[in-house]
């Protein structure tokens, strides 16, 4: 069972006692028949989930019920009539002429079902099992059907009718009745209980031929129904449904088509409710049984009915007499045009038509209203037959036909079949959602399995798609969608590989992971260049969201890259090397390293200016996203290289050029923030105020109060060291390159040095790290932390000792002087000093 036709079945809610009562009902009705032969093949599914159960036939007075075959799990739909609602009623033993009505109304049911066994037409609905009789109740079962058109009209959930459908409806109901008339048969019992609607969409008539009569006894039309001058009672319905019988047979003495005057002019139907003749009608050709235009009134009126709901009208019917005749003749004969009657409604329908019909039915509206006054002319003789109304301006409109076109598809032949196929897309608009859903998407779905059909087909299917629910249509299209990816090749792949946009729009996360990813990936091993670059140009939309995930990418990545190296067209690799830059974010470092790696082989190998330019777009993607470290080392040394491209233009070398100076930019401005940082890290420390000697650097010296540490060079630098006064100091850079300086009170000493507590330039200290106190500390042997030189240990941290600098500019640490190791490596040679 398709989801539309589930969700259809939910009728709309009634007041809390009807919906029990109407339940109730219906559940009774099924459980009455319960011990039947004919119900103990199949299990009930529901008897219409909801408040108001399902109705159908003569008067509604059957309730519809889903079944399952028990044995082929064929769906079903039960028909039950209950009889113990009239014969539990008391007036059946004490009062003569009810019981009368009720066994005349059991007769007129039992010959419904023989004659509907007789009838088969693909308009007519479908007996599965013979109509069954118990003592309780009447049973049959038929098709699967959603309901009747009542149901539809405004008891079914989920079921939105269109203008289109409406009209695809009324033909197909017009087909069936021009079934009847060819056989000699005319209804006279058609309402919106009497004509259903498929599982398929398509519209039938069903249950309700109880009153139909053959040409043999046409003649007693006229006798056959009496309807009261007041509201109908609950008594058993043995007539048909006023409000949607014609005029010669409500009333005996309007004419009928045997009376009539044979030269009534087309005119007259529309003057019939002071209409101008606009459309001109169709002349009558076929033959009909006597008083078969009663059939086509009541095909009127149902449709009056049905675009009523289509445009939300709060007008449920042409006629509204609740069985009462009297009404009924005032409505529709003595004051059709006033407030309330006829005539007034078909145009209030008129004016909702034109208001509520899409921009592409606008032009039906006048052709529709043509329909509807013709078919409901008082007079017999200037309605159109069931032939001729087919043929209508109104049924002939390309959506209409669109629908039962799409009823058959499978059974047209290939030319027409085609031509039909190439205009559909331009008629969707004309269709709602749910139309789109039940009745176009499954014979198009059915239509993929055809591969000479795929190319015509799949973007119709995923133009419907696109206004579905993405869940209802990946369902739909799941199944179909596994053997397209799997086995299209050619025209149907090139074209599944350019509808992926809409594709990632209308599947499910799972659906996309299992069948869309693999699609991609079988589409970058194919041979064709057009199917490469349409997967190439789609594969960054699908990183962009966040639906895709890493092991998609994984699956993508070594075809993208092979694409980029391997092909000898320009387009691919240009649209290989954007992929590329679009998923560089979403890389490891090593797969970055290895695209840089492989982005110089392809500007080697490759000088074209495109090619040039999109391997800087990726290096600039790569600088971006890998840090500093990797754009000075990789990604600007190649850069560069490419300005030395022959091929360019000068503006595409001013556009490498500027992502060249803005990889510099970068670079410098990340170096001098890291730089800024260390510094400040580094004075942070020096003034931090006071380290005690119970800290882990254990008796480490003080530095003075308000000392300046700085990491510059020279007096010129702005992180040059400076005096206690403020004014900065020089320190001797083959010493301390690079080094850190923690300055005593001591002035300065000769030579522009200042006294630190640092060795000279000719001194050293011993270093060890110690792993109990600071690790940085540079100790003495005796584990003392001292200053140390730093031609021995550029870079390291010096202690300043609070002693008075020694002669030689020297702090006192213990250690030998710079002059006592100089003099013993240089031989005392002062001179050298």
């Amino acid at each position: 069972m398709s989801d539309w036709l589930a969700k259809a079945r939910l009728k709309a809610s009634s007041a809390a006692s009807s919906a029990a009562s109407a339940l109730s009902s219906a559940a009774s009705s099924v459980a009455s028949a319960a011990a039947s032969r004919l119900l103990a093949k199949y299990d009930v599914i529901d008897c219409g989930n909801s408040a108001t159960p399902l109705q159908g036939g003569v008067h509604g007075l059957w309730m519809i019920a889903h079944a399952r075959n028990t044995k082929t799990n064929q769906e079903v739909s039960i028909w039950t009539f209950d009889k113990r609602k009239y014969t539990s009623d008391p007036r059946y033993n004490k009062v003569q002429s009810y019981k009368s009505a009720v066994h005349t109304l059991f007769d007129i049911i039992r010959r419904d079902g023989s004659l509907m066994a007789k009838l088969i037409h693909p308009r007519v609905l479908k007996l599965v099992e013979p109509f069954e009789e118990t003592a309780a109740s009447f049973t049959v079962v038929t098709e699967p059907v959603v309901g009747s058109l009542h149901d539809v009209c405004g008891n079914v959930r989920e079921f939105d009718l269109g203008v289109a459908e409406v009209l695809a409806g009324g033909v197909q109901l017009a087909q069936a009745i021009e079934f009847l008339h060819t056989a000699g048969l005319v209804h006279r019992g058609i309402s919106p209980w009497t004509c259903v609607v498929a599982e398929d969409g398509s519209w039938k008539l069903g249950l309700g031929f109880v009153y139909a009569k053959t040409s043999v006894e046409a003649d007693e039309l006229r006798d056959a129904f009496n309807f009261p001058p007041h509201d109908a009672n609950d008594g058993p319905p043995i007539h048909a449904q006023l409000a949607y019988t014609a005029p010669e047979l409500a009333h005996p003495s309007q004419p009928n088509a045997s009376t009539a005057a044979a030269a009534a002019t087309p005119m007259q139907s529309l003057m019939d409710f002071g209409i101008d003749n606009t459309m001109g009608a169709v002349p009558s050709t076929v033959a009909t049984p006597p008083d078969a235009a009663a059939d086509i009134f009541s095909l009127g009126a149902v449709m009056f009915r049905a675009l009523s709901s289509a445009c939300k009208s709060q007008t449920t019917e042409l006629i509204s007499c609740k069985g009462n005749a009297a009404t009924y003749r005032r409505m529709l004969l003595d004051a059709p045009n006033s407030t309330g009657g006829a005539g007034a409604r078909l145009h209030e329908l008129r004016n909702l038509l034109a208001r509520s019909g899409s921009a592409m039915m606008n032009d039906a509206n006048e052709p529709i209203f043509d329909l509807l006054s013709n078919a409901l002319s008082q007079n017999p003789s200037s309605r159109p037959s069931a032939a001729n109304l087919t043929r209508h301006p109104a049924f002939m409109r390309p959506e209409t036909q669109a629908l039962g076109m799409l009823d058959n598809l499978l059974a047209v032949e290939t030319v027409p079949k085609v031509q039909f196929l190439q205009s559909l897309a331009g008629l969707l608009p004309a269709f709602n959602v749910r139309v789109k859903k039940s009745r176009v998407l499954p014979p198009l779905l059915d239509e993929l399995r055809n591969a000479n059909m795929q190319s015509i087909v799949l973007p119709l299917v995923l133009e419907v798609g696109q206004s579905l629910n993405s869940n209802d249509f990946s369902a739909a299209f799941r199944p179909h969608l596994a053997s397209l990816c799997s086995n299209a090749t050619g025209e149907s792949l090139l074209l599944l590989c350019s509808n992926v946009p809409r594709l990632q729009n209308i599947l499910t996360d799972q659906a996309m992971a299992q069948y869309l990813i693999p699609l991609l990936v079988r589409g970058c091993s194919e041979s064709d260049v057009r199917v490469h670059v349409e997967v190439l140009k789609h594969i960054p939309g699908i990183f962009s969201t966040q639906r895709s995930n890493y092991a998609h990418l994984q699956m993508l990545l070594p075809q993208v890259k092979r694409l980029a190296l391997e092909t000898t067209a320009a387009s691919v690799r240009v649209n290989a090397l954007k992929t590329i830059a679009s998923v560089m974010p979403h890389l490891s470092k090593e797969e970055m390293d290895g695209i840089i790696a492989m982005l110089g082989a392809i500007a080697d190998h490759d000088r074209s200016s495109a090619t040039a330019l999109c391997v800087a777009g990726v290096l600039e993607a790569a600088s971006k996203s890998g840090g500093i470290e990797r754009e000075c080392l990789s990604t600007l040394p190649l850069l560069i290289t490419l300005l030395a491209n022959k091929s360019l233009s000068l503006s595409q070398f001013e556009t490498l050029l500027s992502l060249v100076n803005g990889s510099i930019q970068r670079v410098s401005n990340a170096r001098r923030k890291e730089l800024k940082e260390q510094a400040d890290v580094q004075r942070t420390i020096s003034q931090s105020g006071g380290m005690n000697t119970t800290s882990s650097f254990g008796s480490m010296p003080q530095p003075a109060l308000g000392a300046t540490m700085t990491a510059g060079m020279g007096a010129a630098d702005p992180f040059a060291p400076a005096m206690p006064s403020g004014a900065p100091v020089g320190f001797g850079t083959a010493a301390y390159a690079g080094g850190i300086g923690m300055p005593s009170r001591a002035a300065p000493i000769a030579g522009g040095q200042a006294s630190t507590g640092l060795p000279s330039a000719g001194g050293h200290g011993g270093f060890r790290i110690n792993q109990s106190a600071d690790p940085f500390a540079p100790v003495t042997s005796s584990g003392a932390p001292v200053g140390f030189g730093t031609t021995t240990y550029a870079g390291g941290i010096g202690m300043p000792s609070q002693a008075a600098p020694s002669a030689r500019g020297q702090a006192s640490t213990g250690l030998p002087s710079a002059g006592d190791q100089l003099a013993n490596l240089l031989g005392n040679n002062n001179t050298l000093m």
